[in-house]
């Protein structure tokens, strides 16, 4: 086939080959050499200046006819951060590079450097961003220190698991069976947990954590909801005016009241705990600060309501984790220099608004 080569680039030029294009790596090395040396037979010295020139050569194409390449002891200081640190091949291929970022010409021409995606290397248009190179921008492949950082990495990665696998065990799991590991994608680490109690499965979840938190009881959800909707409707047109999901829209169609006055178990998907209005009113009724940590599909987060008009009666928050659609009560461990989330954005606008005292600055 007469443009077999590039058929093959076409499919291969956006992929990290690192110059391996052939099914046989000997043949190409092979094939190289004998086009650098243009003889077989021939002296050390001989062979060796061939293939400099060679070098030279390669080089001058890639950076055009005509193209004087100059690498001036400007130049090889910004090398200076990274000499000694990569191998030898990609060194070579930083320099050919650095020439290439000193022709504005070049500069100017929108980037499509294959060697990003053939090497894995920056491209001239990356250097000359920078005055000094940092190893940084060198991927690891290419260091010398690569498998002893990879070592380094993994004996880290190892103890951390070790001590997290540890915590996870210590973990004191009450209610029904839920799977502990969940915690190793939360903001909250398994080590500031003590207890998990996983409520009933009958979508009620977050009301029941916080019936079992407030009344040692989980089957006092409708309790903690009749309790929610009557805060609710006392300060829909003051704290809650504006704030709240559909907070200024009347009783007849308001889905938060709706929902707050659903008493299903199962109950609907649209009727669940959420993880913003409804901690908010839990706060607000008990005069309990409520963490919430959540990890869905969608995302991972956390966030700390705190009550509008009352000191809270403990310090402690209510801790609720709410695991993809499942929502768990956690007790925290008492341990320094533990942060608590993050406070709630609407809190400071609605104290203020309505000259209230913040007591979030206890958190």
């Amino acid at each position: 086939m007469k443009d077999k080569e590039n058929w093959v680039n076409m499919y291969v030029y956006k992929h990290a080959h690192f110059g391996n294009r052939m099914s046989n790596r000997v043949e190409s090395a092979h094939a190289s050499l004998k086009h650098s040396f243009g003889t077989s037979p021939g002296k050390l010295k001989t062979v060796t200046l061939k293939v400099a020139d060679r070098k030279h050569r390669l080089m001058v194409e890639s950076l055009g006819e005509e193209t004087k390449i100059v690498f001036d002891k400007v130049n090889a200081t910004r090398l200076n951060d990274v000499r000694l640190k990569v191998c030898r091949f990609a060194m070579d291929q930083i320099k050919l590079e650095l020439s290439k970022s000193i022709i504005p010409k070049k500069l100017a021409k929108e980037c499509k450097c294959l060697i990003q995606y053939n090497y894995l290397l920056p491209c001239y248009h990356t250097l000359a961003k920078f005055d000094t190179i940092p190893i940084s921008c060198i991927p690891r492949r290419w260091r010398k220190n690569y498998l002893e950082e990879e070592k380094k990495e993994q004996k880290k990665q190892k103890i951390s698991s070790a001590k997290e696998q540890k915590a996870i065990k210590n973990i004191i799991n009450l209610g029904s069976p839920c799977d502990p590991t969940l915690l190793t994608n939360l903001t909250i680490a398994p080590k500031h947990i003590s207890t998990i109690f996983s409520p009933e499965a009958d979508r009620n979840c977050g009301y029941r954590a916080i019936a079992m938190e407030v009344y040692q009881d989980q089957e006092e959800w409708s309790k903690v909801k009749d309790k929610m909707l009557e805060t609710f409707l006392k300060h829909q047109n003051n704290y809650y005016h504006g704030r709240m999901e559909h907070g200024n829209m009347p009783a007849s169609n308001n889905p938060l009241i709706h929902s707050l006055q659903d008493k299903c178990s199962p109950l609907p998907q649209q009727h669940w705990f959420g993880t913003i209005d409804h901690p908010q009113l839990v706060a607000n009724i008990f005069s309990r600060a409520v963490a919430v940590y959540w990890n869905t599909p969608i995302e991972t987060g956390y966030c700390l309501f705190v009550s509008f008009a009352t000191l809270p009666e403990k310090v402690e928050p209510i801790i609720i984790i709410l695991d993809i659609n499942h929502f768990l009560l956690a007790k925290h461990k008492n341990t320094r220099n533990f942060c608590w989330p993050k406070i709630n954005p609407f809190h400071k606008r609605i104290i203020q608004k309505h000259g209230l005292e913040d007591y979030s600055l206890m958190y």
